[in-house]
């Protein structure tokens, strides 16, 4: 899939919004990058940017979402609050596989898919230098790869969106079960919209 970048990127001003920042642009090439080096179909690469769109939205200080930017990020919230959600909650603790309440803090979530917990983290094998998911263009091969191959929940984006079918409400479940499902399914749509328009 060769994507004509310029306009890509009218389509999405048109069809999304406002660009605000040069990482949005990066964070977008890196994206198209990796899903043409790991041969994502048109379909698979709109599921994967509309989930790196829902997870890493940027909200600005001063204009708040005015802007529609998307690139690696830290999850937002105080040390109590990672600690009260993935540390207290027991159930959740050891589905991430944190074993101190300092990993509850260190391993909450980041890059363009919101990777958390020591588990993930040790099987990326940057759990000692966990902030290289705020890097562009690993956090992009990261989570190309990791839908690509079920590396989240253990479910493959092939297994909803292939040659036979396109189900974007159901690919959900390979990052997060169904949560905002049909919200990102919608951007999905719009991102697939983008890339029929500007493949090349």
């Amino acid at each position: 899939m060769k994507i004509d970048k310029d306009k890509f990127f009218e389509a999405y001003r048109s069809k999304i919004g406002r660009i605000g920042k040069s990482e949005t642009v990066r964070t977008v090439e890196a994206l198209l990058e990796k899903c043409n080096l790991l041969d994502a179909t048109l379909e698979q690469t709109a599921y994967i940017l509309a989930t790196a769109y829902h997870e890493a939205r940027d909200k600005d200080k001063v204009h708040g979402y005015k802007f529609h930017d998307f690139f690696p990020i830290e999850e937002r919230g105080s040390n109590d609050y990672f600690i009260k959600r993935y540390w207290n909650n027991t159930r959740v603790r050891k589905w991430l596989g944190n074993k101190t309440p300092q990993d509850a803090i260190d391993f909450s979530g980041k890059g363009l898919a919101q990777v958390t917990g020591r588990f993930h983290f040790e099987r990326l094998g940057i759990q000692k230098t966990p902030w290289k998911l705020l890097d562009i263009k690993f956090s992009a091969f990261t989570i190309v790869n990791d839908m690509l191959k079920g590396k989240y929940t253990g479910v493959k984006l092939g297994r909803y969106i292939n040659e036979g079918k396109t189900d974007y409400e159901n690919a959900r479940r390979v990052v997060n079960g169904t949560d905002k499902a049909s919200l990102i399914s919608g951007y999905a749509k719009t991102f697939e919209t983008i890339l029929k328009e500007s493949n090349a």
